[in-house]
């Protein structure tokens, strides 16, 4: 049977669409697995991201099993999310559980080799375990990863301060600071190590500079303290202790300091009242302590304080000469020369050499007009040590016992040493 040309034509667009379709079908059945992969992957992504910030909330949030607890399901889902692996090491490291932190950090680095955060924090947890050399490999491609990771350059600086490699220390705090101006640790740390390689005037610059960033670090004002103290100003030394226990630095180094720059700068009421606190509050017994007060309250006119101090010392230490002629002083303006004389005694017995207590013993002598036994200590200081007191003293024994050309001579080497009252005498009686 033959077909018409128009059935024949509406045969072959019949078989022609028929032919598309079944085309078209296959398309959409090949496609279809694709499409539904790349869909399922993007919404996988986005639980697995999803996942991620909520353990960074946790994290931020100090919840550290909390936020392991997501970290672990995103990387269960997409095993290569490098940050989900530093993320939970950083948590490890918080929890103290070095080796998983390790671990994660070192996973971190097999998916991303130049990956600078992970090396840091690895090298935080070597260093807390004291594995310094593998620390500062850590650090070394860390900054080699990324040269503006100012924080790299700090941890370096603070294992090569601990293993004394100062140089390499400073300059890496130098480079921090280049990075960050801002940065009151970097200036305080330099600080301390220019103290290490004797830059003392430098360290100050640092610690000032780090006071200006940060007004409330307490101990960049204690080590500025201690370095003004060296270079004796101790005004200044006196202003950064008080600065200290205003802000809390409270204990019982910063009260020692601060007693004796205040009795360095004379200021004796002041070091009177920190060294009490010492020995009240801190239950201090050391004797310099004693000896110190003891000199403070001389100073301030309080001698029966001052020989308290003087004899707690000579307490545990009863060849203490220091402590002897000092109670021995207190003991004369007390006019108890008795008592001052068996201190002198005593320092004698202990130091046949010792001029001062010639000096003082021969002077209560020339007081109580026993002229010979004055004449003799007094000769005796100055054969061992002239000074301008022990040459004056001397001419008025000689006066009294009317050696006048003696008594010159005496107060003319007293003159000559700066005594004022013999350069008066020399201008009217000795020619």
């Amino acid at each position: 049977m033959k077909c018409s040309n128009d059935s024949l034509q509406l045969i072959i667009m019949n078989n022609i669409s028929t032919m598309f379709r079944i085309q078209k079908v296959n398309i959409i059945v090949f496609l279809f697995p694709i499409l539904f992969s790349f869909i399922a992957h993007k919404s996988f992504a986005q639980i697995a991201n999803q996942m991620f910030d909520a353990g960074e909330v946790k994290m931020n949030a100090k919840d550290f099993n909390g936020a392991i607890t997501e970290f672990t399901k995103v990387i269960k889902k997409v095993d290569n999310f490098y940050e989900a692996y530093i993320d939970r090491g950083k948590c490890y490291y918080a929890l103290k559980k070095n080796n998983e932190a390790i671990a994660d950090f070192t996973k971190a680095l097999s998916i991303k080799k130049d990956c600078s955060p992970a090396f840091y924090y690895r090298a935080l947890v070597y260093s807390d375990i004291g594995k310094d050399k593998e620390a500062l490999s850590d650090l070394d491609n860390a900054i080699k990863y990324k040269p503006s990771y100012m924080e790299a350059f700090i941890k370096r600086a603070s294992i090569e301060e601990k293993l004394k490699k100062y140089l390499a220390a400073y300059n890496d705090y130098s480079k921090a600071i280049e990075l960050d101006d801002k940065n009151a640790d970097a200036y305080y740390h330099r600080g301390l190590v220019c103290i290490l390689i004797s830059k003392p005037n430098d360290a100050i610059i640092d610690f000032t500079k780090a006071i200006q960033l940060n007004t409330t670090n307490a101990n960049a004002y204690f080590q500025r303290g201690m370095l003004y103290d060296n270079n004796a100003k101790y005004k200044e030394a006196i202003a950064d202790y008080t600065k200290c226990i205003e802000l809390k630095l409270v204990n019982k180094e910063v009260f020692t300091k601060r007693a004796y720059s205040n009795y360095n700068a004379k200021e004796y009421l002041a070091a009177i009242a920190d060294f009490i606190k010492l020995v009240t509050e801190y239950k201090q017994k050391d004797n310099d302590l004693f000896l110190k007060r003891g000199l403070c309250y001389m100073f301030s006119l309080k001698y029966n304080e001052a020989i308290k101090d003087f004899t707690k010392v000579l307490t545990t230490e009863p060849k203490n000469i220091a402590a002897l002629l000092n109670r021995a002083f207190a003991y004369e303006q007390l006019k108890k020369s008795a008592m001052a004389m068996f201190d002198y005694n005593k320092i004698l017995l202990l130091d046949s050499k010792n001029a001062e207590a010639y000096y003082k013993r021969g002077n209560i002598y020339y007081n109580q007009k026993k002229y010979d036994q004055a004449l003799e200590d007094l000769s005796n200081s100055i054969n061992i040590k002239s000074s301008a007191d022990a040459y004056y003293i001397r001419g008025l024994v000689y006066e009294n016992t009317n050696k006048i050309p003696e008594a010159c001579l005496d107060f003319k080497a007293a003159a000559a040493l700066g005594h004022k009252e013999a350069n008066k005498i020399v201008d009217k009686y000795c020619y």
